[in-house]
């Protein structure tokens, strides 16, 4: 995969439009005005609370009520980077959500048939745990959710200055790029 991007700043901030590319130049994904400002999570706060009536877009909790997540009938692959997210898994499980968990770790491995520990950073673990889950769920349809969990549970922006763990970032790249080498599209939806 690549990426073509067209970039201008504007008060101190870069807006891109960004285009996501295949092996085969077809068209993955498109980001349009996409609007990038390093801050740390501090003073993002100040300025979320400060502007929030000049924003267009803002981000927020949306609660989803467990009956659409039941009515289609997929398995939900869940990716985790921390414990918090087992405590997710355990809550969509006791609502009867079919959940298969796959674990940051520094290894590959299938724990009970149901439970995956995956080393983000490679994407052959990524693409080999795809494998296998669908291959033993044959013609299940899958959604993706992945998860990066902070130490209070907010989600979390990170840099070596702001404390950035890359391996989950790269990971998603693995993920998708591992998706589409699979020819898995019509199998796995994808929610970030």
């Amino acid at each position: 995969m690549w990426c073509y991007t067209v970039s201008k700043i504007q008060n101190d901030m870069i807006v891109s439009d960004v285009i996501v590319l295949n092996e085969n130049n077809e068209q993955v994904m498109i980001i349009k005005n996409a609007m990038i400002k390093i801050t740390n999570q501090e003073n993002l706060l100040k300025e979320l609370n400060n502007n929030y009536h000049n924003l267009r877009y803002y981000t927020n909790w949306v609660k989803e009520s467990t009956k659409n997540w039941k009515s289609g009938g997929e398995k939900y692959i869940i990716f985790l980077d921390s414990n918090k997210g087992i405590t997710f898994c355990e809550k969509l499980k006791a609502q009867n959500i079919d959940v298969i968990p796959v674990m940051k770790a520094s290894e590959n491995e299938n724990i009970d048939g149901n439970n995956y520990i995956v080393d983000y950073s490679k994407k052959e673990h990524l693409k080999t745990t795809l494998e296998e889950i669908v291959y033993q769920s044959k013609g299940q349809k899958f959604k993706i959710i992945y998860t990066v969990l902070g130490h209070e549970g907010q989600l979390e922006v990170m840099d070596p200055q702001y404390n950035m763990d890359y391996t989950v970032l790269k990971g998603l790249f693995y993920l998708i790029q591992a998706i589409d080498e699979l020819k898995m599209n019509n199998l796995i939806k994808v929610k970030i």
